[in-house]
């Protein structure tokens, strides 16, 4: 999955952005100190979630921070349900 991420990063696709308004993003805050977030849907189930930084006057870095199988485990850290 982290491969596909990194794949999917290099052929200058994007990701959906995240809003700072949904408890996804919250989580991200607290837990890597983003100012942004993207999602990148990998297959039917499995996300990657990446940040966007400044590498210098002329460097976008993407960081990947995370990527999830299910959408179980990205929903439990979003504090989407109650597992």
């Amino acid at each position: 999955m982290i491969i596909k991420t990194i794949e999917f990063l290099k052929a200058e696709r994007r990701g959906e952005p995240i809003s700072k308004k949904l408890p996804i993003y919250k989580y991200f805050e607290e837990e890597y100190g983003v100012t942004n977030l993207f999602l990148i849907k990998l297959t039917r189930e499995a996300r990657a979630f990446y940040t966007k930084v400044s590498g210098g006057e002329f460097k976008i870095l993407h960081i990947i921070l995370e990527v999830h199988k299910t959408h179980k485990e990205y929903e439990k850290k979003g504090r989407y349900n109650k597992h």
